[in-house]
């Protein structure tokens, strides 16, 4: 056990010190020889995680810390011009070395989608976090984020409900898979989503919150019901129907669709305009 140990504080030494010696050549050498920094940046060569843990003298996650404390060093070096066309390289030979290091994943993500505004790169390095991390949900939430930031709600509704349905995930990720939804014109997916978020919430602000949006859901998939029924008749008949009911008498609707208050909707037959009774809950409906 003890020669184990100082198996192990050999390797680590050995590694901290060849990497304090890497460190002092390539100062000394571009101090000596100076160069286009994008030329160094263009030769520099990383190579791949199985060769890298060949050198990692069967430490790979120590490596693989050595290597992300570099890469932040070495990505923040502005004077390398063309630096982040390695960042994909860099961050898949990290986790190769340790797929379980989630830092690596968000950090070279974020640094793909704020200084690189390049989103093949975020996602490829967030689906490899999501599938190699199944029960994380933190990388299924920032790829959520930057989706929906660039109006990509499909892609952003996918990883919102991949980490709602990881356990422990924050309940608020129901509401994100809600309003996703609802961004993509869904209102019946939803309100359903809604309704889940609801059964999810744990304060009271939370449940006020669904609650709010459940009901202004009803209210404006029952009334587009009924807009769409009174453009229907009107295209049939040349005109706006002369009340709700004549909707329902000549089978336009079942019946004459109420808001959650059980009031029916008003109705303008002049306009074919139709406003529902009760006031919405939400801000996005307060003109």
């Amino acid at each position: 056990m003890k020669a184990k140990g100082k198996s192990i504080f050999f390797y680590i030494i050995l590694a901290i010190i060849l990497l304090i010696v890497v460190t002092k050549l390539s100062s000394y050498i571009e101090n000596k020889y100076p160069v286009d920094k994008t030329a160094v940046a263009r030769i520099l060569y990383l190579p791949t995680g199985n060769y890298m843990k060949l050198l990692s003298f069967g430490y790979p996650e120590f490596m693989a810390d050595l290597l992300f404390i570099w890469s932040i060093q070495f990505i923040g070096d502005g004077a390398v011009v063309d630096r982040y066309d390695y960042l994909n390289n860099i961050y898949d030979t990290i986790t190769d070395l340790n797929p379980k290091l989630i830092d690596a994943y968000r950090i070279g993500a974020l640094i793909a989608y704020y200084e690189m505004g390049d989103m093949k790169v975020v996602t490829k390095i967030l689906d490899k976090g999501v599938r190699n991390n199944p029960m994380n949900w933190q990388m299924a939430v920032d790829g959520g984020f930057y989706c929906s930031e660039q109006k990509d709600h499909e892609k952003s509704k996918e990883y919102f409900l991949q980490a709602a349905h990881i356990p422990d995930s924050p309940t608020w990720t129901w509401r994100w898979v809600a309003a996703e939804n609802y961004r993509l014109g869904d209102k019946k997916e939803a309100l359903n989503f809604w309704k889940t978020a609801l059964e999810t919430a744990v304060t009271p602000t939370e449940k006020r919150i669904c609650e709010g949006h459940i009901h202004d859901l009803i209210i404006e998939i029952a009334m587009e019901k009924v807009e769409d029924a009174v453009a229907i008749f009107s295209s049939f008949y040349y005109r706006y129907p002369n009340s709700l009911s004549e909707l329902v008498a000549k089978g336009f609707l079942p019946h004459i669709p109420v808001d959650p208050n059980g009031k029916v909707f008003l109705y303008d037959n002049a306009t074919g305009k139709v406003s529902p009774q009760t006031p919405f809950s939400m801000y996005r409906h307060i003109k």
